[in-house]
Parts: structure tokens; C-alpha cells; sequence
């Protein structure tokens, strides 16, 4: 071969190989590494029927967090306080692609509000091929989405009495949370890696023998499964008690943060405080880069008045004494409890006994309702102590109607003939 020609195909050789060797990529793991933050914060004042809304909408505080690709989750707290009693305010927060809200009603000490936004929370470690540890660090970045907000000073012209002053004053603050990767090994053969990243209640305080829903949030990192593999659910431990299992078939999953796969399962509320796990790949099943599958939270179950059986050390709640009143007629509620072990830490007041408590407050169970239309209304105080434990008690607020009220009474034509038939009497005596 002509020497000009093999050192061309010579340099054309290596040019091929440098570019294979280019387009492999390696394996990396690496530990997830924590940052919180102060964010920004504002005040105000707020007449009745104003709000302030936050966010990129806010032209002179810098809320947008869109671009930051690194952020695990934000919490968004407002505290505000009433110059007049009652007040009523409602904080709601949103964006491109979920929404959370809360409202609060206070009779003119105010209170705080906060609400936890998760972005992209990553779990302790990750692993994942790429072309270098930059752009390993990189794949777990997603684009941030518009998140903002609104703080309103609701109207209170329906509430009884009518606060004199209509203002609030408030505080909005912001933390968030950051994660960066760090200790990134290389040459660790990727592998899948299976958590559990939300678990979520159908209710959080329900009673005993409700039917509860679990519906936990699986995650993929690292590559795809192709078998499948179990979600367990599980009482006060890892090792307790099974209360429920999902088979997932893991062809079904896609592999990425972005991604999400939901399993749910029931359960009858046995009365305590408990502490539910659900576990990812329960039975082992899947060789997986990381074996921290597991994601917890407590529930807090009420138990029946009528129990035999009462829960040690539970609290006691004192609703008060049954009420009658007229249609719009405004009922004062002075809810108390007791706890001989500790102390009530949170009062709830479900008014009409549709099962959701409308109102709550840390410091007391002092508020009041206006009920516009006639019935019999079973109004329940719930108590919470600083054990987690719970009590309930009733009372009944009837509200009569004009009508009923007047039923009571004979009308006016039957106290007409009565006293004509006494008349004919008397004449007819003498």
C-alpha cells in the first residue's frame, strides 16, 4: 500500500475510534447533597375584598424561581393577623401543572398558613450513565414550571358581628430547597432504582372503622425494569403488619424523574396514631443501585364515644350545651378539651355535620356560625393533644322556622271560637 494512503487510513482509523470511544458513556452514582434557603419576603396591609398577588406577576420581588433547574421542593408561608373582628382571608398557590390552596377564618387573632410546593426531590442517591459527571448532574435537572400565588382579604359582610376595621396586615416569606450532587463515583455499572417519592391519605383524620385510601407515588431511576415487582403497605413498621400489596408490572414504568406511577390500596381505621410505610420492591425482588425504597407518615384515627374501650391517655372534648335558634341567628361555640398527659394543641369544629370541620384553630375552640336555613344540625368539636390523639363531642343547634315557631301557638281564629263557646257558656249559666 502507497505509504500516503496507509497513514490516511491510519488517521481516518483513529479519528473512528476517538469517536467511539467519545460516544460511550460511563456509569456514575452519586449522593444527593440538601440546601435550604431564605428566599424573598414582603408586607403589607390589605383592605376588605383586596388582594396581593406573588410570583413573576410581582413586578418588584423577584418570586420567579422558573429557571432554576435544581430545586427539590419550596415552603410558602403567610402569617397575618385581623384589626377587626372577625376576619376572613383565603392564600391559594398554583402553576402550570398542579394547584394547592388553604383558607382560614379567625375571629381577629390571625394565624399562619403554610403550604409545602414540591418541585423535583430527589432521593438520597442516584445513578445513571453519561458523558462526563457534568452532564450526569445534568440529566436529573428538569425544567422549573411558573409557580405564584394569591393572599385575599375575603368581604365580611355576612360575618355577625361585622368587624369595625376591614384591614389585615400580612407577612408572604418563601424557603426553598436545593439539591446538587456530590461524591459522583464512576465506573458503577448502572443500575434500576425504585422509590417511593409522595404518600397521600383520602383522609387524614378519619374515625375508627373508616375506609382509608393510601395512594403512594413510585419513581424509576437509572434504567428499566422489565419484570414485576410488589409495593407493600404496612402499620407502624417496615416489618408490621401487611395492610395492602400492588403488583406492578415494571415494563409498564419509564425510567426518569419526570415520571410518576401511582398505587393505592384501602385499609378500616383501627383508632390511635399510626404510622403507615409503603415499600417499594417489598419483597426484593429487583437488584437495585439503592435499597432505601421506603417512604412513612402518621394518621391520626379517632375512636367511637360509645367505645368500651377507650384510648389510653386520649384527651377529652367538651362541645357545650345544645342551642335553638331562628334561621340566620348566630351561634357562639366555646369548644374546650382536656388531656391529663399532656395538652390540646389543635380545636376543629365541623358546624353543620357534613363530616368536614370547617374551622380550626391552635389556641382554643372559641368561633362562631351563622346557620341561615331551619333544621336540626349536629355541630362536632374535635380536639388534638400533643400525642397525636384525638377526642369528638356534639352538641345540637336547631334552627326553627317563623312557621314552626307559630305552630306552637293556637291561631287566631281558634282562640276566636274559644272564647265565643266560653261567652255562650256563661250566658247560658246565668
Amino acid at each position: 500500500m502507497h505509504p500516503l494512503r496507509l497513514s490516511l487510513f491510519v488517521l481516518l482509523l483513529l479519528t473512528v475510534l476517538g469517536l467511539s470511544q467519545e460516544a460511550e458513556a460511563d456509569d456514575y452514582t452519586g449522593d444527593v447533597v440538601m440546601t435550604e434557603s431564605t428566599g424573598p419576603s414582603f408586607s403589607g396591609t390589605l383592605e376588605e375584598d383586596e388582594y396581593v398577588d406573588f410570583g413573576y406577576i410581582l413586578e418588584n420581588i423577584d418570586w420567579d424561581f422558573t429557571q432554576e433547574m435544581r430545586i427539590s421542593h419550596f415552603d410558602i408561608v403567610v402569617s397575618w393577623e385581623a384589626n377587626g373582628k372577625p376576619q376572613y382571608v383565603t392564600f391559594n398557590v398554583s402553576s402550570e401543572n398542579d394547584t394547592a390552596g388553604e383558607s382560614q377564618e379567625d375571629d381577629g387573632d390571625g394565624g399562619t398558613m403554610t403550604i409545602i410546593w414540591a418541585v423535583n426531590a430527589l432521593p438520597e442517591g442516584v445513578n445513571g450513565s453519561a458523558d462526563s459527571p457534568d452532564a450526569f448532574v445534568s440529566s436529573f435537572e428538569t425544567n422549573g414550571e411558573w409557580m405564584g400565588g394569591r393572599f385575599r382579604n375575603e368581604k365580611s359582610n355576612e360575618l355577625d358581628p361585622a368587624p369595625s376595621i376591614k384591614s389585615v396586615n400580612f407577612t408572604i416569606s418563601l424557603t426553598y430547597y436545593t439539591w446538587d450532587i456530590e461524591n459522583i463515583r464512576e465506573g458503577i455499572k448502572a443500575k434500576p432504582d425504585l422509590y417511593i417519592s409522595e404518600l397521600s391519605f383520602s383522609n387524614n383524620n378519619p374515625e375508627e372503622g373508616d375506609v382509608v385510601t393510601f395512594e403512594a407515588t413510585v419513581k424509576l431511576l437509572g434504567m428499566n425494569v422489565s419484570g414485576e415487582f410488589e409495593v407493600g403497605f404496612f402499620l407502624d413498621s417496615e416489618d408490621g403488619e401487611q395492610i395492602g400489596s400492588v403488583t406492578v408490572d415494571g415494563s409498564n414504568m419509564s425510567f426518569g424523574i419526570q415520571y410518576k406511577f401511582k398505587v393505592s390500596t384501602t385499609w378500616k381505621a383501627t383508632s390511635g396514631s399510626h404510622t403507615i410505610y409503603v415499600v417499594a420492591d417489598s419483597t426484593n425482588v429487583i437488584d437495585e443501585s439503592e435499597e432505601k425504597n421506603d417512604l412513612s407518615k402518621v394518621i391520626t384515627v379517632g375512636f367511637e364515644e360509645d367505645s368500651n374501650e377507650p384510648i389510653p391517655g386520649a384527651p377529652t372534648a367538651i362541645a357545650g350545651q345544645d342551642v335553638s335558634i331562628s334561621p340566620g341567628g348566630t351561634v357562639q361555640f366555646s369548644g374546650a378539651g382536656t388531656d391529663e398527659d399532656g395538652s390540646i394543641t389543635k380545636y376543629e369544629w365541623d358546624f353543620d355535620g357534613d363530616g368536614v370541620f370547617e374551622w380550626s384553630s391552635n389556641e382554643n375552640g372559641l368561633t362562631i356560625f351563622i346557620f341561615n336555613n331551619a333544621g336540626t344540625y349536629t355541630s362536632t368539636l374535635r380536639v388534638t393533644d400533643n400525642d397525636g390523639k384525638t377526642a369528638t363531642d356534639s352538641l345540637t343547634v336547631t334552627v326553627k322556622s317563623s312557621e314552626e315557631e307559630e305552630s306552637r301557638l293556637p291561631s287566631l281564629s281558634l282562640l276566636a271560637v274559644v272564647t265565643m263557646l266560653g261567652i255562650v257558656s256563661i250566658l247560658r249559666r246565668r
